[in-house]
């Protein structure tokens, strides 16, 4: 069995068809996709594939990304503040 792994966030949603192309195009059987999404929303592409692929493995965890979802600013007692995130990541960036 190979495993193909893939991090995606809402701002990839729109490469979600031609991931999955592309892992079906793949010749080597036992085979299966495994998605961890990490944006705000669902891909509703994924959503469907992996209803009717069963090859298709797909997860949401809605995880607040800095550089989408998060003000960049917030008060604090000594007035504004730069926000700092804690980091998150696969470890594949």
């Amino acid at each position: 069995m190979v495993s193909v792994i893939c991090p995606t966030s809402l701002c990839r949603h729109v490469f979600h068809p031609l991931l999955y192309e592309c892992f079906c195009r793949q010749t080597y059987e036992p085979k299966e996709l495994v998605v961890v999404d990490t944006g705000v929303k669902p891909s509703d592409f994924l959503e469907a594939q992996s209803s009717v692929d069963p090859r298709v493995i797909y997860r949401h965890y809605p995880v607040a990304d800095f550089k989408q979802e998060m003000p960049p600013m917030e008060i604090g007692l000594d007035g504004l503040a730069e926000v700092q995130p804690p980091a998150w990541s696969l470890g594949l960036k």
